[in-house]
């Protein structure tokens, strides 16, 4: 059958002939597609059958040791991050039977990473808690908006009979949300609470009751009243003030480590406040005015965080003596510290440290500072680190002066055991390979010795990058 096109639609008879055999060309062409969809139909289904009846040998696996896999494949990060690409997530989008063993996982979701502030975080940190079940959680959370991390912190609030380990960055204005007065906490171990945006009215800070299993607290400017005496490590910092830190310490007689940075410099008048297990104290030189009025008879490791000033030396003298502590490691930074100083504290501690960390001092300073024989005689372990100052020649030199000096033992100074240099600002140039002869050879006599050096920079590299130059602590 043959159609006839119309002529009133503006086809000339010239026209309406070139058009006639285009309609069974096109039928044509149709009909040929119809067959060859069912053609391709039919060998996708029998394609997708076959594909059917293979056992993939991972899926075969009880689900118990696939989430054995799962758990044991999450990598080296403590907390999880909500990312599409890496897991949980990544797990759940593989096929239906590993999204249910993932979702039906509770481990594979107990620490959750949060810090975005996007319209969907508190849908999915929900989500995240709701499938951590009942097993202790961990949570690391970050939030800049103030109604946002109020959203999160409730949501959190209904899994806190299962916290272990909470991390809150969060703004002032939020904290009044965390309402933790007659929250029950079993499972409680440490708690980090830090604020990132301040401003609003001043809140009445969170109380902590009903937490048997806390031991360590890092505090960041929150006001917050907990069991101090359960505590065995505690870090200060924010605007928490000197006389605030001598109000809550006298409770604290389990501390075993203590981490202070402070900006208040008149510590009111107090009698001395004496922790009988603290063993390792880190602090910035306005805290370490809190020495002058501690006692700690058991303190084995003082670490002061910046410059060291001349009332921290006297402070630091007066505590050795009063606690007769056997402190072992002492760590100082030397930048911009004048010799005297540095000497001084050296002194104060003399007859009791083997460990001992500088950080940015010149090297001919330290070999003057250690020249006496009566200076640290115990010191067996010496570490440099060097961060922003660059190593010249002539610093390498000195170095191995002092290495030297402390490896040929004069009573009472005993011999150097190990020594580890750590440098990473560039320099455009390495050590000179009678520098590294010197060095080999401290390590043929057995000291213990680990050099992890700058590489050296090209033109185009911007970041700092090191490399282990030698190494005989593994030896």
């Amino acid at each position: 059958m043959t159609l006839t096109l119309c002529t009133n639609c503006g086809f000339s008879p010239a026209e309406e002939g070139n058009t006639r055999p285009f309609p069974h060309g096109l039928r044509d062409r149709l009909s040929k597609l119809d067959t060859l969809i069912a053609v391709l139909t039919a060998e996708r289904q029998k394609l997708q059958t076959e594909s059917d009846a293979i056992v993939y040998p991972i899926l075969s696996l009880a689900p118990e040791i696939t989430t054995e896999i799962f758990l044991r494949c999450q990598g080296g990060e403590t907390y999880s991050r909500p990312s599409p690409s890496k897991g949980p997530l990544l797990l759940t989008q593989i096929c239906h039977h590993w999204r249910q063993i993932a979702i039906h996982t509770p481990e594979l979701w107990r620490c959750p990473q949060f810090n975005t502030d996007s319209p969907s975080s508190v849908d999915l940190y929900t989500l995240w808690l709701d499938r951590s079940g009942d097993i202790p959680l961990g949570i690391s959370m970050q939030s800049w908006e103030t109604a946002r991390a109020c959203s999160m912190i409730e949501a959190s609030m209904r899994h806190c009979h299962h916290w272990q380990d909470i991390k809150f960055d969060l703004p002032l204005t939020s904290y009044p949300t965390l309402d933790l007065v007659n929250a029950p906490l079993p499972m409680l171990r440490s708690i980090t609470l830090t604020i990132n945006q301040h401003g609003g009215d001043d809140t009445d800070g969170v109380i902590i009751r009903n937490a048997p299993s806390l031991r360590k607290a890092n505090l960041g400017g929150v006001k917050i009243d907990i069991p101090w005496s359960q505590l065995t490590s505690l870090t200060l910092h924010g605007s928490v003030t000197v006389a605030d830190c001598l109000t809550f310490l006298p409770g604290c007689k389990h501390l075993v480590k203590l981490v202070i940075t402070l900006f208040s410099q008149t510590p009111p008048h107090t009698d001395f406040i004496v922790l009988p297990t603290l063993e390792s104290f880190h602090s910035n030189s306005t805290a370490a005015l809190i020495l002058g009025h501690l006692t700690l008879p058991r303190l084995k490791r003082l670490v002061f965080n910046d410059y060291v000033q001349h009332q921290n030396v006297v402070a630091l003298e007066n505590l050795i003596h009063r606690s007769s502590c056997p402190l072992r490691a002492l760590s100082i930074p030397g930048q911009n510290i004048a010799l005297e100083t540095f000497a001084a504290c050296l002194t104060a501690v003399s007859n009791s440290v083997s460990d001992l960390d500088v950080h940015e001092i010149s090297p001919g300073q330290l070999l003057l500072a250690l020249e006496p024989t009566e200076i640290l005689p115990h010191l067996t372990t010496l570490r440099m680190h060097f961060r922003n100052r660059r190593l010249l020649e002539t610093d390498y030199r000195d170095v191995i002066d002092v290495v030297h000096a402390r490896m040929s033992p004069s009573p009472p100074r005993v011999c150097l055991e190990g020594f580890t240099l750590y440098a990473d600002l560039p320099t455009g140039f390495d050590p000179t390979v009678s520098t590294m002869a010197r060095f080999r050879a401290f390590a043929a006599a057995g000291l213990k010795i680990k050099l992890t050096l700058p590489e050296t920079r090209t033109r185009r590299q911007t970041t700092r990058s090191t490399h282990v130059a030698m190494d005989s602590w593994t030896d």
